[in-house]
């Protein structure tokens, strides 16, 4: 089975007045389990008309709200190379952008939209509706089927939990590190890691020393148009 890993950093928890910061999804296929360090990984930073938010994710966000903030700044004839550098998306293109990639991991696709198995801490509830409700025509290029797979159902402790474990918690229980990054890609990729080590490697086998922890940066890996305000046909 294939599956895409997502997650969004945003400035905030009210969808009616907060924003998409951030989408970092990773695709994984169970029948060709390789090293993670391998797997197929879109990353882009969202740009929006204006950002507003709460303080808190204002605070925990501040790198990519920053990286936005010298776009704005730069030169006209530069901006090019800025968006490349940090692969910034104006909101605009995201949903035609990440259906493109989706389709180069060999996603299913029907008709003009393409159909995925989706996986995330809290993303049917959360990611999900934010992706559907802020990504313009996001509906209309991307179906994500209705079951999810959310990490936290296979490492509950169900004599000793009040509630399903968050995603600290789900990576000390799968033998991972405890610190969670918040950034968009590293939390994408431990969700990856905790289902892995919880469905032991899907059954397949694979060095056991597959630990590939992604780090944040200031620098991503995409294709850039020549234009300012056109995608790059894809970004990984």
């Amino acid at each position: 089975m294939k599956y895409i890993s997502i997650d969004l950093e945003t400035t905030g928890l009210d969808i009616n007045t907060c924003q998409i910061l951030q989408i970092g999804a990773v695709a994984e296929d169970t029948n060709n389990v390789i090293p993670i360090s391998e797997l197929p990984k879109f990353n882009c930073i969202v740009e929006n008309p204006c950002i507003t938010g709460e303080a808190f994710a204002i605070n925990m966000n501040h790198r990519l709200i920053e990286i936005i903030a010298n776009l704005q700044t730069t030169k006209k004839e530069k901006r090019v190379d800025y968006r490349k550098k940090h692969n910034i998306l104006n909101i605009s293109y995201v949903a035609v952008v990440f259906s493109d990639w989706c389709k180069s991991c060999g996603c299913e696709v029907d008709g003009e939209r393409v159909i995925i198995n989706a996986a995330g801490k809290n993303f049917a509830a959360f990611d999900k509706v934010w992706l559907e409700t802020l990504i313009p025509n996001w509906k209309s290029k991307v179906k994500i089927r209705s079951r999810i797979l959310d990490p936290a159902i296979l490492v509950a402790d169900w004599s000793k939990d009040n509630a399903l474990p968050g995603l600290s918690d789900c990576k000390t229980r799968s033998g991972l590190e405890e610190q969670v990054q918040h950034d968009g890609l590293s939390d994408a990729i431990d969700v990856i890691r905790i289902i892995r080590a919880a469905t032991n490697q899907y059954g397949a086998s694979i060095p056991p020393s597959d630990s590939f922890s992604y780090k944040p940066q200031l620098q991503t890996h995409c294709e850039s148009s020549n234009q300012d305000s056109i995608p790059p046909k894809w970004a990984r």
